[in-house]
């Protein structure tokens, strides 16, 4: 069990030195030797450099020999010696530790921190140089969920113009429904200021938009092409349809960037998701669905004209 622990204390410790990659500095406080043995097994052949930080002392020159002959060392004979006698669930759990320490290693070591950068690019002139630096608004899982986004945002572009071509289809001479066409319009409005908030969203974090992106269904809907010159009950309810594969891919961006992973968990996103976009498709699905209702109910009656000028009248108020 101690050595348990000490192993998880050094990769709590473990910090990242980014002017040297594969140099890793280790702060430890009692458990230096087999914290020791851990860096030692999951440094590469050729990144074997080594500081333990232990509270402003210097480790000893035994222990550097210990480093120095595990060089030379398999990882199979490495984990044999440091497990000796232990039981085999005892064996699989150090060897477990090792291997969850060797990840996080290999994860750290990509990050760039903004500040090195800076101070490599200023280190030899007095001029900034010229290579690129990472400061950028980037953090958490922002990459990993950015084409997602860039589908989302181009997904809204593409059902604002059709919500658009079924307003102006109520708006001619002929239809003359300027209750519907209202409905539609600010269908069609709402859907854009969506999609320009999410660019807005998406380059405060640090991203960028790319307007080429979609999800195959969309892509398989344009291709096959859409009729928008509905009746009025077949309109209000295919507007019902488009809210809610809205409101499925916003959980669909969700569960992704809430996955316990931290390559691309971000808990941010998933509120920017959960406070923009859920409250109004939940609010919006529920008005076409009672729109629907109640007009499939009004059209039964013994005039469905003179209901379907008094529900336009209606949508006119709205």
């Amino acid at each position: 069990m101690i050595l348990i622990a000490c192993s998880l204390s050094s990769l709590a410790a473990l910090k990242k030195n980014s002017a040297k990659p594969g140099l890793f500095m280790v702060s430890l406080e009692k458990c230096a030797p087999i914290a020791m043995y851990c860096m030692a097994a999951l440094s590469s052949s050729s990144t074997w450099a080594l500081i333990l930080d232990m509270q402003g002392s210097t480790i000893s020159a035994e222990t550097a020999a210990t480093v120095q002959a595990k060089k030379t060392a398999t990882i199979t004979d490495f984990i044999s010696s440091v497990t000796g006698n232990q039981t085999g669930i005892m064996k699989a759990i150090i060897v477990f530790a090792i291997l969850c320490g060797a990840a996080y290693a290999a994860e750290d070591s990509k990050t760039t921190l903004c500040f090195d950068d800076v101070v490599r690019g200023c280190k030899t002139t007095n001029k900034m140089s010229q290579s690129p630096i990472s400061c950028s608004s980037k953090y958490g899982g922002i990459d990993y969920a950015q084409e997602y986004l860039q589908k989302y945002v181009n997904h809204h572009f593409i059902r604002s113009f059709e919500y658009l071509l079924m307003s102006t289809h109520y708006a001619n001479y002929e239809k003359n429904r300027p209750g519907f066409e209202k409905l539609f319009r600010g269908l069609s409005d709402d859907t854009w200021k969506d999609a320009i908030e999410l660019i807005q969203y998406i380059t405060k974090r640090g991203g960028e938009m790319n307007f080429n992106l979609l999800s195959e269904e969309v892509q398989s809907e344009e291709l096959n092409g859409n009729n928008f010159e509905l009746y009025e009950l077949n309109a209000v309810a295919k507007a019902l349809d488009i809210q809610k594969r809205l409101a499925v891919e916003s959980f669909a961006g969700h569960w992704e960037v809430s996955r316990k992973n931290m390559k691309f968990y971000d808990p941010e996103i998933s509120y920017h998701l959960e406070e923009e976009f859920m409250p109004k498709h939940r609010d919006m699905i529920r008005k076409l669905a009672g729109y629907t209702t109640d007009l499939r109910s009004m059209l039964d009656g013994p005039d469905s004209s003179l209901a379907l000028f008094l529900f336009d009248e209606y949508l006119q108020k709205q």
